[in-house]
Parts: structure tokens; sequence; C-alpha cells
């Protein structure tokens, strides 16, 4: 059609991409017309966020689903957007330019542009997103599935003929069915979207996942990406290291050190840290110190900061071939020792170790011997004392705590009637969260710590001391020496089958 007088014609552009295997070997070629969603005038859109599951909760998942023995089923919807009808204004028509090679810039009989009216949900237009979790999640909703209140990727369905998990991110769908249900379902989804896939999980957002067998202990690696990543940056050859920071790491601040050499780019460091956060927040969490501090320097990094990145990145080339496991029969706790499918966290502080003379404070939640969540940043406040700053850190540790907790209730997993048990290794801490007293020196953390004595006096939670030296989570808040960092990154489940 041609473009009506006062209607401006969106931009688009092939977008080209290699389809690879768990090796990383091209299996296909895949092209994509996507729209210049950057330029699509305002009123042509209303909402345009876009519900998709979560890390920590495809962890769960994988932790469910290998403690039941159920197979986990890998399933792609082929031109995912293009399956919903586009969402907008009413009387706000998107117009775009043909793709090049079928029209583009060919007039009409008027003169005026030939380009296309836009009725589907098109690639990289702003609400494309939100138009196709409305109708995978309308399509499943009518199907009997019932959406997780907490994560809205996360929907599960439960009859006489079985129960079915389901896990979608965006266009990647898993699914841990039992019994038949999974199978009679099937077949209407079908009707609905272009399927692919329904092998066991493999290759999917860039991990890897393996299995002794189909329903044994899983490993979730990454080792495609850290090779590329080692041959981006030139450390294949490189003399390994033993952890990912030297323990002066936790020294570096923004000015110290020569400027960054002139073969290295901001954008090079950026790129480096990015990535490095990627497989810190997926399979990694032992990168959670070391990638921290270097991501304060982004916008100005010096060589002794490049220097450490690729330090980071010469250890986890080293570890490639190692993930995190789910099915190990312990984590290595001993007295602390999570029960099977049980909730347990642990967290802890490293008082005034940033440059800044802030504190950095940590968390690990298991589900039995399983690491599903974690976190490891620094406070965005100056702590006064180490029970300051050890407060804080149960406040974050208890927070989610709570959160896993009610996610347990919601899935149906909780395997205990107590609450989730936190261990701390600040008796300090603890004292203050449990002892209504105020005293001179705690009273400016008063306001912080209301959280955590409300959570105990409910009973949502049970705090608890641990031994400082068999805390895990003192892993996070600091760089530590080869001994002690070997032996908690066994207990979080990093490693490869033994």
């Amino acid at each position: 059609m041609e473009l009506p007088v006062g209607a401006i014609a969106l931009g688009g552009d092939y977008v080209y991409r290699e389809k690879t295997d768990s090796l990383g070997n091209t299996i296909r070629y895949k092209a994509r017309y996507v729209a210049h969603g950057h330029r699509q005038p305002p009123g042509t859109y209303e909402l345009t966020w876009s519900p998709t599951g979560q890390l920590d909760d495809l962890r769960i998942f994988i932790s469910f689903a290998v403690s039941m023995g159920l197979v986990i089923l890998s399933y792609d919807v082929k031109s995912a957007y293009l399956h919903a009808l586009l969402n907008r204004p009413k009387g706000k028509e998107i117009y775009i330019q043909l793709p090049p090679g079928h029209g583009r810039g060919k007039l009409g009989p008027n003169g005026r542009p030939l380009v296309g009216l836009l009725l589907k949900a098109l690639y990289g237009l702003k609400q494309s997103g939100r138009c196709w979790w409305l109708k995978l999640d309308h399509a499943l909703l009518a199907l009997g599935f019932e959406r997780l209140s907490s994560d809205w990727g996360f929907y599960k369905i439960q009859n006489e003929r079985g129960v079915v998990w389901m896990f979608v991110w965006v266009d990647n769908i898993f699914v841990a069915p039992g019994g038949s249900l999974w199978w009679d379902l099937l077949p209407e989804l079908v009707k609905e979207f272009h399927f692919t896939g329904g092998e066991p999980i493999e290759h999917e957002l860039g991990l890897v996942f393996q299995r002794e067998t189909p329903t044994g202990p899983l490993k979730m690696s990454m080792t495609p990406f850290i090779e590329s990543m080692a041959h981006e940056f030139r450390v294949e050859n490189a003399n390994p290291v033993s952890t990912p920071m030297t323990e002066d790491g936790v020294r570096l601040d923004k000015e110290s050190g020569e400027e960054l050499p002139n073969n290295i780019t901001v954008n090079m460091y950026q790129r480096l840290i990015g990535m490095l956060m990627w497989a810190y927040l997926t399979v990694f969490p032992i990168l959670g110190v070391a990638v921290g501090i270097l991501a304060q320097f982004t916008s100005a990094p010096r060589a002794p900061h490049w220097r450490a990145a690729l330090h980071v990145l010469k250890y986890l080339y080293k570890i490639r071939h190692q993930g995190l496991l789910f099915g190990r029969k312990e984590a290595g706790l001993g007295d602390y020792e999570p029960k099977s499918k049980e909730l347990v966290l642990f967290g802890d502080a490293s008082w005034g170790t940033a440059w800044d003379g802030k504190s950095r404070e940590a968390y690990l939640a298991f589900r039995g011997p399983d690491l599903i969540s974690w976190a490891s940043r620094k406070q965005d406040y100056v702590a006064q004392s180490t029970a300051e700053a050890e407060v804080g850190a149960v406040t974050e540790e208890t927070k989610e705590a709570v959160h896993q907790d009610r996610k347990f209730v919601e899935l149906d997993i909780k395997a205990y009637d107590e609450p989730p048990r936190c261990f701390a290794d600040a008796a300090s801490a603890i004292a203050i969260a449990n002892n209504p007293a105020f005293r001179r020196k705690t009273k400016h953390i008063h306001r912080r710590n209301l959280l955590v004595r409300d959570y105990i006096d409910t009973k949502q939670i049970n705090l608890l001391h641990i031994p400082g030296k068999l805390n895990p989570s003192d892993c996070l808040t600091k760089p530590l020496g080869k001994g002690a960092f070997e032996r908690f990154k066994s207990i979080m489940g990093v490693g490869d089958f033994s």
C-alpha cells in the first residue's frame, strides 16, 4: 500500500544470526526482519513491559526436576512474536518500509512510497515482547495452567493425569512433565504455536546442560561462551591462575595506576565486565567479589583494572568445563548441612573493604544441597561498625529467605513446616536482631533492623549462628586464599561430575 499523507514509515533491517549446538558448532543460519523500534512515534504504543523467567527460578525449576527424577524437555517457538497480533492504540497505525528486495524504494500510483501496514508484533517494536507474552499467557491459562505470582515466567498445572512444570524465557520453554498430562496438552499448544524441539535440554540461553542419565544429576555450564571470551581477549594460552582475584584486589580504586594502553578501549573493558557479569549471574557465584569490584570502574577504567579483569577471565577459562551441579547427595557443610529439599541461607559482610569505605554483603540460598540463589554487592551506605555492616547483610539474607519461602509454598514444594534457617557468623548482628533493647552504639541501625526482628517474632525465619571459617558466603564478600576459596567453591556446587 502507499504511505498515507502525514504518516511516517519505520525503517527495518535484516538481522543475521548463527544457531549453535552445545559444542559451539553452527547448525543453521537465521535471518529476521527487525523494525527500527527506537524511532517508533510516541502514541503508537502503550504498555511495553514484558515478564520473563528469573535466573533463580530457573535454578529452582532444575533443582525440583532433578530431585523428583523428571526429564527436562526443551522447546522453542519459531518466530514467536509473529504469533501475536499487534497491540496499539486505536487509530494509531504503524507503517514500515518494505524489506530490501521486496519493493523497498518503489512508488505507488500516486507517487508515494510503497510500505507495509503492520498487523503482527514484528520484532523490534517496543510493544512486541509484551504482545507475545500476552498471547502465550492467555493460551496457557486457558489450558488450566497456574502462573506463579512471584514470577510470571513460571507455570504449573496438576490433576489426576499428572503434573507439568513450565519455565518460560521469552520463546524458550522448558518443561518438566510427570505422568501423561503434558502429552495430552501438547497437541493443543501445537495448534496455536509452531513448537520445535521436545528433546531433553542440552543447549539453551547460551548455557550447556549435561546429565549423566536422563533423570540423574545435572550440570549447568557455559563452556562455549567462555571459550569464545578467551579467544576474543586472547587469554587461551595464558598461564592459569588459582583464584579469580588476588587478596589485594580490594585495594583497587579509581585513580591509582597508569592509564589504559593505547590498544585497549573503555568499550573493550565494559564488554569484558558485562560478559563476566553474565557468567557470575548464571553459573559461577564464585566470581561475585571480583566482578563486583571491577564493575565499579567501567566509566573510566585504568590499566590495573584491565589486568585484574583479564585475571578473572584466565581463572574462568581454567575452569571452563566445570559448572553448577544439581542433584548432589550433600553440600559438605557438616553440622550445618541442609536437609533434603530444605531452604537454608548463609549471609555475611566484610566491613569497610571497598575503596570508598563501604562494606560488601552477600548471601547464598540452598534448596537441600542445590544452590538456587546468591548475591554479592556493595552496601549503599557507610557502616560505622562491623555490627552495622553485618546487620545489613542479615537484612538482605532475611528478605531473600522470606521471598523464596513464599515461592516454595506457592509451588507446593516446601518440604518442612519450620521456617527457613538463616545462618550468620556475626554474634553481634544476631544479638541485635533478637534483643529489643537499644544502646547508644546501635540506635542508628534501629530502622534497618526492625524488619529482621519482625520476621523472627512472626516465625518466618530462624536466625542462627555459624562459625566464620565455615560460612560459605564469606567467599562472596572478599578475595580469599586458594585453600578457603576451593573449600567454599565445592560447598556451592561449582565443579564437575565426580
